[in-house]
């Protein structure tokens, strides 16, 4: 088994099989939704001001609404966003990629919602509900390029999060200059994780000797959502690092935060000499290659994007190709033997990567680090390519393929 950072080893064995079947089941609703990455040609060049919601952000909200008035963006992320309706800003595109059920969170008004096609389907739901534009995007996870090759569109290279989805698909839209607010990525003097307003205010960590100790009514909001989800829930005791903040002092900052900060810088390093990336956040982590030179908003012509709209037989031609996928590994896992009898493995999530096998991942995972000997591992490994099998083929007619009549 090739060796795999912790990230991906988080998520093959928390989140991979739910956002697996959630994109089975999203990928038949896509009905009327636009594309939310234009074609390469048709592109803006404004300035877009990505909102977080790090625990400055509240000092930051008159200096946002003024640059949306002066003719900026606004680009928030569902945690972000019940915070801009208390302040009166409606933003231009709320980013939401989340397995757990947020839909709560997006009964704010904003005029275009985007979602990852492995939200939770009540959040997909919900989106479809939305007045405005409610858009989509296939992740650039090695999982989903079969699929995205079938539903031609290009994948969106987002990060770990909805902030870094939102940055990207910023970049994506042709955004000559890109703001970052509330995006401290790490807790403030006073133990707070989360702005007030926010989806999660209230998480807030006290550091001991056996790590941050985080609680308060935004953990126990998390908590509740990922068991909701059959995800495992934040543990209460989390191990940070101290980084250099924006002051020149050194601040907590926590694993998932860390993945975050790693990469904007390396969008830094790729976009930064043709996009000007500034860091206006007020506190916090000290963002390599964004500059802090003040964010005084230009105005700029923003041209309408152009949103692809993806045909009906290419949707259901990837609803068959799932299909055929479920079909074909269920077969091999349960009848493939080798000369001694035992069930010969089939390629998984480490070489493979498409949907079931994304969906019996931690499971495979599990099986290898149990250290048996070829013959139980393999037939363990088997049996739950076997069970992602028949998990996916159960998602598929739950709902029927909807005409897709978008027009860009």
């Amino acid at each position: 088994m090739k060796p795999i950072m912790d990230s991906e080893r988080i998520y093959a064995l928390t989140k991979a099989r739910p956002a697996m079947l959630a994109s089975v089941a999203n990928l038949q609703r896509i009905e009327a939704r636009p594309y939310a990455l234009p074609p390469l040609a048709e592109r803006g060049h404004g300035a877009v001001y990505v909102v977080g919601s790090g625990p400055s952000l509240v000092d930051s909200i008159d200096a946002l609404r003024s640059a949306q008035a002066s003719g900026a963006l606004v680009y928030a992320t569902n945690t972000s966003l019940p915070a801009m309706a208390r302040a009166g800003i409606v933003p231009d595109v709320v980013v939401v990629r989340e397995v757990i059920d947020v839909n709560y969170q997006l009964s704010h008004p904003a005029h275009e919602i985007v979602c990852d096609l492995a939200c939770s389907p009540r959040v997909w739901e919900r989106a479809g509900h939305h007045t405005g534009i409610a858009s989509w995007f296939v992740a650039g996870g090695t999982q989903f390029f079969a699929l995205a090759h079938r539903l031609g569109v290009r994948p969106l290279f987002g990060g770990p999060a909805s902030l870094t989805a939102a940055v990207a698909l910023a970049i994506e839209r042709g955004a000559g200059r890109i703001v970052l607010v509330g995006v401290d990525l790490a807790f403030a003097d006073d133990g707070q994780g989360y702005a007030s307003g926010t989806a999660y205010e209230g998480f807030a960590g006290q550091l001991t000797d056996a790590g941050m100790r985080v609680g308060g009514a935004g953990l126990e909001v998390m908590r509740a959502a990922s068991a909701a989800a059959s995800v495992p829930p934040p543990p209460r005791v989390q191990r940070t690092t101290r980084v250099p903040s924006l002051d020149g002092r050194e601040v907590e900052q926590l694993g998932t935060w860390a993945d975050q900060q790693a990469w904007l810088e390396s969008i830094a390093s790729r976009f930064g000499e043709r996009i000007e990336l500034v860091n206006a956040t007020a506190r916090g982590a000290l963002i390599a290659g964004w500059s802090r030179r003040p964010a005084l908003t230009r105005r700029q012509p923003w041209p309408r994007v152009l949103r692809q709209a993806v045909a009906l037989e290419r949707v259901r031609g990837a609803v068959e190709d799932v299909r055929r996928q479920a079909e074909t590994v269920a077969s091999m896992a349960d009848t493939v033997r080798d000369a001694d009898g035992c069930v010969v493995a089939v390629p998984g999530y480490l070489e493979g990567c498409d949907i079931v096998e994304a969906v019996a991942a931690g499971d495979m995972i599990t099986v290898r680090e149990m250290g048996y000997a070829p013959g139980p591992g393999v037939r363990l490994t088997c049996m739950a390519l076997s069970d992602a099998a028949r998990a996916v083929r159960d998602a598929l007619p739950s709902v029927a393929v909807a005409a897709h009549t978008a027009a860009p």
